[in-house]
């Protein structure tokens, strides 16, 4: 570290001592500088040369944390020495290394220009990532009970390790993970996940080379997922049939690219799918009401992506004192593929998946950011399991740096699979009611909420913001006399942010009042969640 800190300090007085600013990006990249060299700065869990955090505890934290390793960092640019000096890849860069959640943030910047030659530096701060404990959640009026030891930056090198125990309102899991995002120091993840189920188990392995750059040219890679669990179906929060679900997922995909053109990328994939799913009756439990019919799906499949590069760099919207990326530009794309006796599936069906993103802002510290997607199958001239939907999201700033959010979700489903229900509760957005409470084939919801970011770290450790909520939403069957209605709640909240732990995500400390529902519905209903986001 000390060295590092050295380096820089030569770097700066370097550039004070030939008393020439630098020049903006615009003129270096006309001028068609080159990158010079490239430092890396890796800061500590904790600053020691801030004093409220060189103390005894804060400098053993520091020792017995393991920095990233240079070589990962490195690894994870877009940019090497010699190539032509871009903006646009130093921006990218950031936006990879903010990515990973053993990182707080990183800022990539030009020092000093010589000779045609960009000297860089790469600044990253680390986070703790070692994480054992146990912890205890509600939502929905349901506990869940975990406990967990992991290490998202296995002794610095970005690796993935995970061993967990976990107590939910379904089942009891064991799980073993370990995911490599630079597998044998390439560009390939891989992931394998065991889990451990009360009622099953659930495997995954995948290997795949992403599109992990705006300008990458290929993608490919292979997925298997084997499945065998009991699932369950939900009428008012309640139990209303068991059955077993065994499914196997394989798929394989091979894409390509021309890369970064006129600010747009466009991405064709191939690929081949094979997804069995079967259903039985669970011994020793009542007759189920109506078993989801037995699956088999087989097809080759084609893929399209179009993605622009605009992205915004910002704080304060779904975190607290944390660089945010926002994808701003627009993103679209579909999946299409046709099952047949010929391939090995049941009968002749098309798949199909359609997708788009974009984003608006407003002149006065607004920002829409809108989603929709329509997913299904066509078989025998009618849809099948086909959910059609929409997210938008408003954000405006107001009291300064603070802001109000209001989202909105809508679903629609036609000839849905009995295993495919759309709920709504506690658990998916209407806080002041049990889990899965409304069922249907059609879902609305509409969530207003201030929240206030605070500013100061909380014994260096955490940011605590708040909350204060409304929610109000609708699930229910076009054909069938429901007396779920608007189910509407209020409430408020607390949320404690991690600025040191790479595990923490964000806890949500709510209190939600129903203004409505049946009389089993409890009039406050409290819930203690960590999330990824506000």
């Amino acid at each position: 570290m000390f060295a590092e800190l050295l380096v820089a300090a030569c770097l700066f007085a370097g550039d004070l001592a030939e008393g020439a600013s630098l020049p903006d990006d615009a003129f270096l990249e006309q001028e068609g500088a080159v990158v010079g060299t490239i430092t890396i700065l890796r800061q500590d869990v904790f600053d020691s040369n801030d004093p409220e955090e060189n103390n005894k505890i804060f400098r053993l934290a520091n020792r017995l944390h393991l920095d990233t390793r240079e070589p990962v960092i490195r690894r994870q640019l877009l940019f090497t020495p010699g190539q032509p000096y871009s903006r646009r890849l130093l921006a990218e860069s950031e936006r990879h290394l903010r990515r990973n959640r053993y990182l707080y943030d990183a800022r990539i910047r030009p020092v000093r220009y010589v000779d045609g030659r960009v000297d860089i530096v790469v600044e990253t701060r680390d986070v703790w990532t070692l994480v054992v404990g146990a912890g205890v959640s509600r939502s929905g009026g349901v506990n869940e009970s975990r406990f967990e030891l992991q290490d998202k930056n296995f002794l610095g090198y970005g690796k993935d390790l995970t061993l967990e125990y976990r107590k939910d309102v379904d089942r009891t899991t064991t799980i073993g993970r370990y995911f490599d995002a630079e597998f044998l120091g390439s560009r390939w993840e891989f992931e394998a996940l065991y889990e451990d189920l009360s009622d099953g188990s659930r495997q995954k392995y995948k290997l795949e080379r992403p599109f992990f750059a705006l300008d990458e040219r290929f993608s490919r890679g292979v997925t298997v997922i084997l499945d065998d669990r009991e699932d369950r179906i939900y009428a008012l929060g309640k139990i209303r049939d068991r059955y077993r679900h065994q499914g196997d997922f394989v798929q394989v995909h091979n894409g390509w690219s021309k890369g970064l053109v006129d600010g747009f990328v466009h991405r064709w994939t191939v690929g081949y799918t094979y997804q069995r799913d079967l259903f039985v009756e669970v011994p020793e439990q009542p007759p189920v009401t109506a078993l989801p019919k037995d699956r088999e799906l087989s097809f080759p499949w084609l893929a399209f992506e179009s993605v622009q590069d605009d992205f915004l760099k910002t704080k304060d919207l779904d975190s607290i004192s944390r660089t945010e990326d926002l994808l701003r530009g627009r993103r679209w794309g579909f999946k299409l593929g046709f099952s047949s006796p010929d391939w090995g599936g049941d009968k002749n069906q098309a798949i199909y998946d359609v997708h788009v993103d974009d984003a608006w802002e407003t002149g006065h510290g607004g920002l829409f950011l809108f989603r929709a997607g329509l997913t299904g199958r066509a078989a025998e001239g009618r849809a099948e399991n086909m959910v059609a939907g929409t997210t938008l999201r408003f954000y405006q700033r107001n009291f300064g740096r603070h802001a109000f959010v209001a989202r909105f979700e809508g679903q629609l489903g036609s000839n849905l699979d009995v295993d495919n229900q759309l709920l709504l509760g506690g658990d998916t957005g209407l806080r002041g009611f049990p889990l899965r409470y409304a069922e249907g084939d059609r879902r609305l919801l509409l969530s207003l909420e201030q929240r206030l970011y605070g500013q100061k770290q909380w014994f260096k450790l955490a940011y605590v913001g708040a909350a204060v909520f409304g929610d109000i939403g609708r699930a229910w069957y076009q054909d069938i006399d429901q007396n779920f209605g608007w189910l509407a709640d209020v409430g408020f909240g607390l949320r404690i942010s991690s600025s040191r732990s790479s595990g923490a995500g964000m806890i949500h400390l709510d209190v939600a009042f129903p203004l409505n529902g049946d009389e089993s519905i409890k009039t406050v209903q409290y819930l203690a969640r960590v999330l990824e986001t506000f």
